[in-house]
């Protein structure tokens, strides 16, 4: 009884599709997978040229999409768990001007100082030093830090008096864009210029990622003409926490610092682009003025 059973089961399992199948090939409708519509068996044998050259159109399609899909990922790059940056957006440098070598071709030792722009900037400038013969002797970078921190401490001239170094880079302002008391960082401003004035410098504005309250105007007002670079108007891209510039930011950005330079009586040694990237062998002194001002 129970294999008659089964049987009639396995019986029904075959019989079904195939009354389905016939069954379709008298309705007056279509049916249709996606974009794909299936064939009556009358049609078979009769010639379906012109319905193939659809289906096959129709498979060309979708795999187009595919590959274009496909490619539109391999543009884009995971940077953590949840951003992500396309690679194909580009940021192309202006018509820089570039000028001739130099007839000084001194060695500089080079320190840099500044708040986190310096810790990200100095790899950029390590490469800028190396091509051209100099050394990235000691990279000072106060994280969190405003020209108070670096005005009131005694951090700067100690480290100015270990390193001795020929030249000096500064590069701050970033943690105070919204800074309202001017005269305040104004009398810091000038504190902090009397202890690197005795050395060749470049103070270098922050690069803002909105419009500052008057920080600029204070830095550029108190270095000594021709020795601000005022960054604020550059387009830079950005870091994923957008007021920082991004590892290629920093370096469009030095692209443009080496230009100025290049261009100035004030600095009669080059400070060309490099053709390549070096090591890092400064000494870098990190704090952080949330856990230590200096003062």
């Amino acid at each position: 009884m129970m294999n008659k059973k089964y049987t009639f089961l396995g019986a029904l399992i075959i019989l079904i599709p195939i009354l389905v199948v016939y069954s379709y090939d008298f309705l007056p409708l279509s049916i249709r997978i996606g974009d794909i519509e299936l064939l009556k068996l009358s049609a078979v044998g009769q010639d379906n040229s012109e319905k193939l050259n659809e289906i096959e159109q129709t498979i060309k399609e979708k795999r187009i999409k595919a590959d274009g899909f496909k490619r539109q990922v391999k543009n884009v790059v995971v940077t953590d768990t949840i951003q992500i940056k396309d690679t194909t957006k580009t940021f192309v440098l202006p018509d820089l001007p570039r000028y001739a070598d130099k007839e000084d071709s001194s060695h500089q030792r080079i320190m840099l100082i500044g708040d986190s722009q310096a810790g990200g900037i100095c790899y950029a400038l390590n490469d800028y030093c190396s091509a051209n013969g100099h050394r990235l002797e000691s990279v000072f970078v106060w994280n969190s830090a405003t020209i108070l921190n670096f005005a009131y401490s005694t951090r700067i001239e100690e480290a100015i008096a270990k390193y001795k170094p020929t030249f000096i880079f500064v590069v701050m302002g970033l943690n105070e864009l919204y800074a309202k008391d001017i005269a305040k960082r104004s009398k810091a401003a000038k504190l902090f210029h009397e202890k690197i004035k005795h050395i060749p410098y470049l103070w270098i504005g922050p690069a803002n990622f909105k419009e500052d309250k008057g920080i600029n105007k204070v830095f550029e007002e108190t270095a000594e003409a021709g020795r601000y670079y005022l960054s604020k108007d550059l387009q830079l891209p950005r870091s994923t926490d957008n007021r920082h510039p991004s590892s290629k930011g920093y370096r469009i950005w030095m692209e443009y610092i080496s230009s100025f330079m290049q261009g100035s009586t004030l600095f009669p040694f080059n400070f060309n682009s490099p053709t390549k990237n070096y090591r890092i062998r400064a000494r870098i002194i990190s704090l952080n003025a949330a856990k230590d001002r200096g003062y």
